[in-house]
């Protein structure tokens, strides 16, 4: 199978997907005989329409339907944040070209493009990035390039990026350890990697993607079927794992040695008091403090950067 251009999104994804989503494919068709027309946010309606959100609790259904409303100043804000808190660990020698993973409708891209000579958005689905190109093209960046693929086989030469970042991607993905070690063989050395992962074991609030308290804590075969029971989701677990402080550090160690970090993010980006940022940096201070409330706190910040050559395997 030959490799598609929709709207100037080359489809990269491997391996092949030979089996075609009818229901995929339609909105895919409704977006793109809409786009030329279209503004971003009437491009919203035609992506929501198209999608059965009915098993999802009203307020989240509502909140995912917002959060794309109101993307550009949350992926700002997001950016921003993930960037500092790197910069406060390690050091970026080039601002070159970067990548967006798990783009989604390009709430990073803007401010990325904004910093970055070249910057490449990657998400797995078409209908998203149909959303990234008519955002970015409403937001005159003519510096990004949008690509259908995998997080797993990223299609891009060995140490080729100075900057890799995802926000909210790593408890999506199929498999955390293969992603991050993709991460790390397209950096360049030099290269650093940031992301935010909502942790498992969150004391403070409810699963994001369901709404519900704790759900973490359950062995994930019982969460399945606990979520399932309290708000008639099924397919709990098939897209979404988060991560635990443990998990999450193994998948750095393992594709970056020791040089990472899983650091405290800075909540005013999740539009939260600037005060705690300044609490948080005094247990930061205080290792053991830091520690254990890392275990339990709601997100972490994945910090790492490459400090060795990527050698291929032979």
């Amino acid at each position: 199978m030959g490799f598609g251009v929709t709207l100037g999104i080359r489809d990269l994804r491997y391996p092949r997907v030979e089996i075609v989503d009818d229901q995929q494919a339609a909105a895919v068709d409704r977006l793109v005989q809409a786009y030329p027309t279209s503004s971003y946010l009437d491009l919203l309606d035609v992506f929501f329409s198209s999608r059965d959100l009915s098993a999802l609790p009203e307020h989240i259904a509502s909140d995912r339907r917002q959060r794309r409303e109101s993307q550009l100043e949350r992926g700002s804000r997001f950016t921003d944040m993930l960037l500092s808190r790197f910069e406060e660990c390690f050091c970026l020698p080039s601002r070159s070209i970067a990548l967006e993973l798990g783009c989604g409708a390009g709430a990073g891209l803007v401010r990325l493009a904004q910093i970055y000579d070249t910057v490449v958005g990657v998400d797995p689905s078409l209908t998203d990035l149909i959303l990234a190109s008519k955002f970015c093209e409403e937001n005159d960046l003519e510096n990004v390039t949008l690509v259908q693929a995998y997080g797993q086989y990223l299609p891009f030469r060995s140490e080729c990026l100075d900057y890799v970042t995802a926000q909210n991607v790593l408890e999506h993905v199929l498999d955390v350890d293969v992603v991050v070690c993709e991460v790390a063989r397209v950096l360049s050395v030099g290269g650093g990697f940031s992301a935010d992962s909502r942790n498992r074991y969150d004391l403070l609030f409810p699963e994001p993607h369901v709404g519900i308290r704790w759900v973490g804590w359950l062995p994930r075969a019982w969460a399945r079927r606990y979520v399932q029971w309290r708000t008639g989701i099924e397919d709990y677990g098939d897209h979404i794992r988060l991560l635990s402080y443990r998990e999450l550090g193994n998948a750095l160690k393992g594709a970056f040695g020791d040089s990472w970090e899983i650091v405290f993010p800075k909540v005013h980006a999740y539009g939260m008091s600037g005060t705690t940022d300044l609490l948080l940096r005094e247990v930061e201070s205080i290792n053991w403090l830091r520690q254990a409330l890392l275990l339990v706190f709601p997100s972490h910040l994945a910090l790492a950067s490459k400090k060795t050559q990527h050698l291929p395997l032979e």
